[in-house]
Order: C-alpha cells, then structure tokens, then sequence
C-alpha cells in the first residue's frame, strides 16, 4: 500500500466563512465588502445610465457590458426628472427591469440617485431620499435588497467649497446619518454607498468622518465613494493621488473610486487630461475597488468607454480600461456566484489539471464550516494546516461519502492535505474553482 500525499493551497480566504454567518445582503466587514455568502467582493466595473439617460425606452446594453466581464454597474437613474415627457422611463417596473438585467449577467447593480448631483442643499437631499420609500419603488428594491448597493445620491453636498468647512463637515454627518437612519427604519438592509462632498471629490471628508457616519449605522453597512475629478484636488498628480488614497485606507473605512476617468469637465466639456492609468496601476497595487466613467452617451464623447455602447465598437480609452494586462476589468473583476445562483450551498469543484487523475474531491460551504464529498474510489485522509504548520482539522473521507470538515478558529488561508490510500502515484496540483 502506497501512500501519495497532495497538498494544495485553498485559493480562498476562509475569513469570513469562520467568523461571520451568511447574511442575506452584501455586507462590509472593516474595510472589505462581502456578498451573501461571505466572500470577499471587489468591485471592478463601470457606470452607465439605462435607458439612455431616460431617452431610449427600451435600451437596455447591460449584456455588452457583460462582455468585459466586469462584475458591477453603476447606475445613474433619477426620483424626479425636470424633462419627464421624455424621460419617462423612471418607472418603479423599468428600474424592477434594469435591475434584473444587470444581475442576470452576474453584475452587481449599484442604485445611484442623480437629481442632487452637485447641489449643496441637505434638506432637498434628505427628501430626495423619500424615493425610496414610494410603495411601489420600496417594493421593487426590498425584493431585491440581496443583489444590490444603493447610492444615495450623486456628488451631493460641499464642504471645501462651503463658507465655514467645519460646519458643513458636520452638517454632511448628520445629513447622511438622518438618511441612513430613515433608509434603516424603512426595511433596507443592504449597503447604502455614499459619495464624497465637493462633486464627489473630497476623499479628506471621508477619511476624517466615514467611520462616525458607519457607526451611526444600525446595519454597520456603508461603503463610501470617491470620484477622482482631482486636476485641482490632488493637483493632477499620480503621486499625490494615491497619497490621498492612502490616507482614506488608513482610516479603516470601506470605500470604492465610484468614478474614474480620463477626462475632467470645467468651464466646458473634456477640459483636463487625468492620469488615469497612473492611478489605476496604483489602485491595483493598493488593492483599491473601482468603477470607470462611463460606458456611452457622455457629455464628453472622449470619457466614453465606447462609441455606440456595443461591445464591438470600444474606444481606445475603453479598450484600455478593459484589457490592459495589469489593471484592466476583463484581467481582474471577479464576479459573486451568489448573483448567479442565488444560493451558498452551490459546490465549488477541485479540478486537476492533469489527465488520468482519478482524484475527485467537491467542497461545500455549509453555514461557517466546509463540506468534503468524495468521488474517489478509495478513502481519502483529510487535513487542514494553517499556513505555520498547525494542524485544524482532520477526517477520513470514505469513497463516495461526504463529510463536514475544515473548521479553523483563525482568519487567514489554508493547506488543504489529502492523502490517497491506494496504489496510484501520481502527484497532483489542484486549484480551487470558487
């Protein structure tokens, strides 16, 4: 009898499927962002306007954004349109639609309210906010509170740009806790993402107060944007950028570029070239989420990802956002598999590489433990090691037999032993499809 040990590092961080239970929404923990089933989700994906801005009734491009394989839209949708003749597709049943159609191609939607965009008026902000809860709209989104992020509002209220920043910092406190608070007690449960002051651009403002506004939270379930127009804020410098980054990832807060562009509009469209690809390059070594600015139909026809909003037609801009090998969304989005199966209890199969192999082997989650199903046909020894060495756990597994096993008291990554009690010698390197 042979003994032929294979040992593979689980391509997972068990982090959240030791120490917190599944939730029934997207939920952050420290700085991370989580989905339902307690794995970590980072955002990498872009922002665009169903419908074509409110013009296009039936427009709906979210599966030729699929194609880049980008796991999150951002979605600039309004409560009160001034043009509503021709915009009015801002239905409770267009948005049930929009909604759906991002989530059927594994895209996590991401609920933005534009009407405040800009706008320094706290109270007209806070009832902005009464849109969610319209009975119809409230109905719509409570269904669908599992697969999705509301955003406030866009780019609302200044504190740099107010008369006395210290008293506007706090009046943006207490504006988004009254929020919060009123979105809390009206059922949401999901995060509620919301943007910088100053258009979106002051990451200061959320460093300094992001944590009081999370912890005023019932839910503990914000998330915090950052719009990176900085030709003035950070001086258009690569360098100073991610100084600026870095500060706000000091502060523990979770938080997300919900705009990045190559363009920044003044006194007239395209006005100022950014760095974006310095600060991206930066953002991937920072591990820092982000959202490009935008698909199609923009202002500035140079900040659109691409000219027709088809796939097939990508700008060179967007093109770059997308295949750059470093940074760009088809190379490092990754998408949730809860949005797709809606469920934690798919199996996730340990496939090798090489041919002949006879090892079989499925791992399960089942609530904060793993589940080993055998398909081998001869027992299996399983051990967990951290990666110092310390043993976790231990089962043997019998041919065609499940049992639940792997149970670490520590966050962290894993060794995974299985030994094969049998006369095959072939050694194997497995990789955890998640």
């Amino acid at each position: 009898m042979k003994i032929v040990r294979v040992i593979f590092l689980l391509l997972f961080l068990i982090l959240n499927t030791v120490l917190v239970l599944s939730a029934n929404h997207f939920y952050t923990l420290g700085s991370k962002l989580y989905d339902p089933c307690a794995v970590e989700f980072n955002m990498r994906g872009v922002n665009y306007a169903p419908y074509n801005w409110g013009y296009s009734p039936n427009e709906l491009l979210l599966n030729e954004i699929a194609q880049t394989g980008a796991n999150t839209v951002r979605m600039t949708w309004y409560a009160n349109h001034p043009d509503v003749q021709t915009h009015s597709v801002y239905t409770a049943p267009k948005l049930a639609t929009a909604l759906d159609a991002c989530t059927a191609e594994g895209m996590l939607p991401i609920l933005e309210l534009h009407d405040q965009t800009c706008q320094n008026n706290p109270q007209a902000l806070i009832s902005l906010t009464d849109y969610f809860l319209q009975t119809d709209v409230k109905t719509v989104l409570l269904a669908r509170q599992d697969k999705m992020i509301i955003n406030i509002a866009n780019e609302s209220l200044f504190v740099l740009w107010a008369t006395n920043a210290t008293t506007a910092q706090n009046t943006f406190v207490s504006t988004y806790n009254t929020i919060v608070a009123k979105l809390r007690n009206a059922g949401y449960t999901c995060p509620l993402l919301i943007d910088a002051p100053d258009c979106g651009t002051n990451s200061d403002v959320l460093a300094a107060v992001g944590q009081k506004i999370s912890d005023a939270d019932l839910q503990h379930n914000v998330i915090f944007s950052i719009h990176t127009y900085w030709y003035t804020f950070a001086n258009n410098n690569p360098t100073t950028m991610l100084q600026k980054l870095q500060v706000v990832i000091n502060s523990g807060i979770p938080f997300v570029l919900g705009e990045v562009a190559n363009q920044q509009d003044d006194t007239q469209s395209c006005q100022y070239t950014l760095p974006y690809q310095q600060l991206l390059t930066g953002c991937q070594s920072l591990g820092i989420n982000w959202l490009a600015w935008s698909w199609n139909n923009d202002i500035c026809p140079n900040r659109q990802m691409t000219s027709t909003g088809r796939y097939s037609n990508l700008t060179t801009y967007g093109n770059d956002l997308i295949n750059n090998s470093n940074y760009g969304i088809k190379f490092r989005a990754v998408k949730s598999a809860y949005l797709s199966v809606n469920s934690c209890n798919s199996s996730s199969l340990v496939q090798s590489p090489l041919s002949g192999s006879r090892l079989g082997v499925t791992v399960q989650k089942v609530n904060n433990s793993w589940k080993i199903t055998s398909s081998h046909s001869t027992p299996l020894q399983i051990k967990l090691y951290s990666l110092l060495g310390q043993l976790m756990d231990s089962k043997i597994v019998a041919p065609n037999e499940s049992q639940t096993v792997l149970k670490p008291n520590e966050r962290g990554e894993y060794l995974l032993d299985i030994t094969e009690c049998d006369d095959t010698s072939q050694a194997v390197k497995l990789k955890l499809i998640n």
